[in-house]
């Protein structure tokens, strides 16, 4: 079996990113009091952004023991006879499908201006795939086509119609 497309993104590696934001966000906060010594304003303003720092640092700190404690990942791989996407959190978009059974895959913006990835296939169900992970959509749908060339894919990525 090949595999035409993988995605992978561990919770290990989105709590390594977490830390580095916990790096940078104090650093950015020494910046902005260095370079804004003796400004007007500055004091009240450093009152209320260091406790929020530190309130954000402790939430992102519990988030980090969380990923680490609860392993888990984001999986997507599409092969010849299988696409099939595994989110850690959210069973609508976990999906097994074979390709052949994909008609067309569309991209729409609601009314409350989310974007939404729908799967249509030929039994008439919709899946949706999330948007959440930033694996790359051309590959994504390149894999998906040389799975399945009758696909209908949208003629821009990155373009969301209204719905």
């Amino acid at each position: 079996m090949s595999v035409l497309f993988r995605y992978v993104r561990s919770r290990r590696r989105t709590a390594a990113n977490l830390v580095a934001g916990m790096g940078v966000l104090p650093l950015w906060l020494w910046l902005l009091a260095t370079l804004g010594a003796g400004r007007q304003g500055l004091d009240a303003f450093m009152a209320v952004a260091v406790p929020a720092v530190w309130g954000v640092e402790i939430l992102l700190g519990l988030a980090v023991v969380w990923l680490l404690t609860h392993p888990d990942r984001f999986e997507m791989t599409v092969t010849p006879e299988r696409f099939a996407v595994h989110h850690p959190l959210f069973s609508e978009w976990t999906f097994s499908i074979d390709p052949a059974q994909i008609v067309r895959i569309e991209h729409r913006l609601d009314l409350n201006q989310f974007t939404r990835i729908r799967i249509h296939t030929r039994d008439g169900r919709t899946l949706s795939l999330c948007k959440n992970y930033p694996y790359s959509r051309q590959r994504l749908y390149d894999a998906l086509r040389s799975a399945n060339p009758r696909i209908t894919f949208p003629s821009r990525i990155g373009h969301f119609s209204r719905t």
